[in-house]
């Protein structure tokens, strides 16, 4: 089994780590651009209501899937909430990010962007 160490195997083929992990983490706030977590985030930007850009430290290639989730900060009720990449306005330096509460923009505490590099 030598060659093999530092490597996984994914989709019935040999894939090296390095380009399968993720290359950018934040977990921020909306309100207030605090970073609670992150890897390879130099900072947060505040773009409007709902609107917020994370900027990389090391440039991620342009070819590149987003994953993201929030906290709507809505505490009775159901409401519909939605957080997304604005892939028009993100570049291989920073992601845009936008949350949605129901149907207008809404600052979230607690807004996750993970980006990982795309293999299509």
């Amino acid at each position: 089994m030598s060659g093999i160490i530092n490597k996984s195997f994914s989709k019935s083929k040999l894939v090296d780590i390095a380009n399968d992990t993720c290359k950018c983490f934040c977990s921020f706030s909306l309100l207030d651009n605090t970073i609670h977590e992150s890897f390879n985030v130099a900072s947060v930007s505040d773009n409007g209501t709902g609107k917020g850009t994370v900027t990389f430290i090391n440039s991620i290639q342009q070819n590149y899937v987003a994953v993201t989730s929030h906290n709507p900060d809505y505490t009775s009720g159901s409401i519909t909430s939605v957080a997304g990449v604005r892939h028009e306005d993100s570049s291989s330096t920073a992601v845009r990010i936008h949350a949605r509460r129901y149907n207008s923009f809404a600052d979230n505490n607690y807004c996750e962007v993970a980006i990982f590099k795309n293999f299509s």
